[in-house]
């Protein structure tokens, strides 16, 4: 079973205002390349953070478009904001903004020949194996809950999760899921994926939050340095080992948590309607009924 988005979801967002946000984009894309033409007249860290803002504005519209949140390109099919989804658009956005300035510079230095030559920027093998682990979590993530939408949850954990939530649960199997864009929230970023845990705190995303803070603002901290000092420099600042082989621990561990069981188990399409009289002795209890028992909490 796929994890589409559940129906029911509220208002759209108009016509209007998704082209408005579309082309607000298209706008931002052409002042990224207009500030990489003026960047000689800036110093190279201020074209960098301003490369980074405006790409961060350009996905903020294309999620406006989408779905009608600034956030919404990292709102997953669930409805929710993922965490592997966040974390590859500021991964993005950090390592493109840095290419974007270092190019621009370096295309404006006379000592640099040809347009190939000023393109040519070296990406650190660190750098890559950090994104590419990035990457890997971005993939295994849908696959996994994909496979948990398959299965059945128990109709008290259902219920219980619906209550507490106020009528915007609309869960995928026993992936947890939302009516509408609208209903996401930040605590996804720290909340279980399941029926069963979605109210508890997933300690497994809580270090991942904290490692990728941690990794983005070293790097991005490196990368300030480099166009402080050598803003034509050919190649990026590399990341350490020591810093790639935590972040390899910390998507390993998340993704095996996100694979345990959390959610007990239900039977698919069971009901409590009766049997046929000639088929039930008197006083039987109902298959279903005997199964929820057999499974409750």
């Amino acid at each position: 079973m796929s994890l589409q988005p559940p129906t029911g979801a509220g208002p759209a967002m108009p016509a209007s205002q998704r082209r408005a946000a579309g082309g607000a984009a298209v706008a931002m894309i052409a002042g990224m390349a207009v500030l990489a033409i003026l960047a000689p007249r800036f110093g190279a860290p201020t074209i960098f953070l301003c490369e980074a803002g405006l790409m961060l504005a350009v996905l903020s519209a294309i999620g406006l478009a989408l779905n009608g949140r600034v956030l919404g390109a990292a709102i997953d099919g669930r409805n929710r904001i993922s965490l592997s989804k966040l974390q590859m658009l500021l991964w993005t956005t950090l390592v493109v903004s840095a290419l974007i300035t270092l190019a621009a510079y370096r295309l404006h230095d006379t000592a640099i020949a040809t347009l190939g030559a000023g393109l040519k920027i070296t990406i650190p093998g660190e750098l890559l194996l950090a994104m590419g682990v990035s990457a890997a979590s971005f993939v295994a993530t849908p696959t996994i809950l994909s496979l948990k939408a398959a299965e059945t949850p128990s109709a008290a954990s259902v219920d219980d999760l619906a209550t507490a939530r106020g009528g915007t649960e609309r869960s995928i199997g026993k992936v947890d899921a939302r009516k509408s864009p609208a209903n996401a929230s930040f605590t996804d970023l720290f909340r279980g994926d399941e029926v069963g845990n979605a109210l508890s705190v997933d300690l497994s995303k809580v270090q991942q939050v904290a490692i990728t803070l941690l990794l983005l603002g070293v790097y991005a901290a490196s990368v300030f340095q480099t166009l402080l000092t050598a803003p034509t420099a050919n190649a990026l600042p590399a990341l350490d080992k020591d810093f790639v082989t935590l972040m390899a621990i910390s998507h390993g561990s998340y993704l095996a948590y996100k694979a345990a069981p959390k959610t007990s188990s239900g039977v698919a399409g069971a009901t409590d309607a009766p049997a046929p009289q000639d088929q039930r002795p008197p006083g039987a209890v109902p298959v279903a009924r005997a199964h929820a028992a057999a499974i409750s909490p």
